[in-house]
């Protein structure tokens, strides 16, 4: 039993706790049903020598929350009355019910509630990222899809983990992140993006752009709780949080020294909190240029050992993996087992560089062609992408240039602009491949 100051809060709370079995339901369709019933009625108790409370206004709402269905809150005619007016909430009358112990009738409403659930679309970067070709990467992927397996699976073997995936500029690891990223969400996981700028906007940037748009999402209700008693440190990291949840208890001062440690801890509980609401995929990109407190976040989510359906993946970019700043901040050794898993993520092979210039081009490239591309891109398939880029737009103009050269021979008027033919003019050139109508002129005017 809980009590409230107002009936308002009361009925709230009643329907807060609905949303959320029905959140829990619509999430685990694996697991048995939630069915919550709620009761309240509004009256003056008494309270005996231990603080407890009884008397008629609690036996009514007890009988009220035993009558109640399961995924309904039933109220008195009286808390209706009080709480009605504010318009926060609309009641449906269901007529006088006799209740056990009660004398007389009591007029019952139930509360009209809706599930609230909201739902996260792929983090525009990864969306983007998507869209592009994925031409091999099998070994990567199903490593990948194996972190997650372990992750997110039964709820008594979740357990989170961590990953980095490092490798050269344009080598594919937001491409990989975004492949798996596709999949989690798929299957009815949330994924979290941020990343870190080579001129940062601030301190723990990655871990803000990351979670902005969950806090701004996410009821309310369910926000405060996965916050936690540690919550309002955030607040320095996530200012919305200070409007989203009011009165959100936050340390007046920190101490320079000590202020990491203790963001790292808040950010690990939400993240958890959240995790163990739904399936958790958390992608931090460009990690190498990411600020010390940053990776401080990363190393307390590794080190961490609550449980939770959380995959942490990081990708930066370090030509030297055995000096990298983002290894030794973060604490991995790649070359002893860790909490960390750790994969370079390398170039192409000569087949697959092939495969991807095929894609690109909408043509099977021959294979001198194949060979000095690969040479010179040493299978980085942004390089290829853009030498495949340049291929096309030559293959363009060579085309051009045949039909301007046979328009010129031939004297043929533009149907878009009505004057001679000319390759520099857009009309011209789309009459070179569509349907334009084209017929003999005695005499040529001036380009378009």
């Amino acid at each position: 039993m809980i009590t409230f100051a107002s009936a308002v809060d009361a009925v709230g709370c009643g329907v807060v706790v609905q949303q959320q079995a029905a959140r829990h339901n619509a999430r685990h369709p694996e697991a048995e049903a939630l069915g919550v019933r709620v009761g309240i009625h509004t009256g003056e108790p008494l309270v005996n020598d231990e603080g407890r409370l009884f008397g008629v206004p609690v036996v009514i709402a007890a009988r009220l929350c035993a009558a109640a269905e399961g995924g309904q809150v039933l109220v008195s005619d009286v808390t209706r009355a009080l709480a009605a007016p504010r318009r926060v909430h609309r009641f449906t009358p269901l007529g006088e019910r006799v209740l056990k112990g009660i004398a007389e009738p009591v007029a019952v409403a139930a509360v009209d509630w809706a599930p609230e659930e909201t739902e996260f679309a792929l983090p525009v970067v990864l969306a983007a990222a998507a869209a592009g070709p994925l031409v091999g990467r099998a070994a990567e992927l199903e490593w990948l899809e194996g972190l997650w397996a372990e992750a997110a699976g039964a709820a008594a073997a979740a357990r989170r983990r961590v990953a980095l995936l490092a490798g050269d500029p344009g080598i594919g690891k937001t491409r990989l992140a975004a492949a798996l990223a596709g999949g989690v969400q798929e299957r009815g996981g949330l994924v979290l993006y941020g990343r870190c700028d080579e001129e940062p906007t601030g301190p723990y940037q990655p871990l803000a752009e990351a979670l902005d748009p969950y806090v701004a999402a996410v009821p309310r209700a369910e926000l405060r709780q996965q916050l936690g008693p540690a919550g309002g440190v955030l607040t320095r990291v996530l200012p919305r949080l200070a409007t989203r949840v009011p009165h959100l208890a936050g340390p007046a001062r920190l101490e320079p020294e000590t202020e990491p440690f203790l963001v790292a801890e808040a950010a690990e509980g939400l993240l958890v909190a959240v995790a163990r609401t739904t399936p958790t995929l958390l992608v931090l990109d460009d990690l190498h240029w990411a600020d010390a407190a940053s990776l401080l976040v990363v190393r307390q989510l590794a080190r961490g050992t609550a449980p939770a359906p959380l995959l942490v993946l990081g990708c930066y970019r370090e030509p030297d993996v055995g000096r990298s700043r983002v290894l030794a901040e973060v604490g991995v050794d790649p070359r002893r087992p860790g909490p960390v898993r750790h994969r370079t993520v390398t170039g192409l092979p000569a087949a697959e560089v092939a495969e991807l210039l095929a894609v690109l081009t909408g043509q099977a490239p021959p294979d001198e062609l194949v060979g000095t591309v690969d040479a010179e891109t040493e299978g980085n398939p942004y390089f290829v992408g853009q030498l495949a880029g340049n291929l096309v737009e030559k293959q363009l103009a060579r085309k051009v240039g045949r039909v301007a050269r046979r328009a010129r021979s031939a004297g043929w008027i533009c149907a878009g602009c009505a004057r001679s033919w000319s390759p520099g003019c857009w009309s011209c050139s789309r009459s070179a491949t569509g349907p334009a109508a084209r017929a003999p002129t005695p005499k040529a005017t001036p380009g378009c």
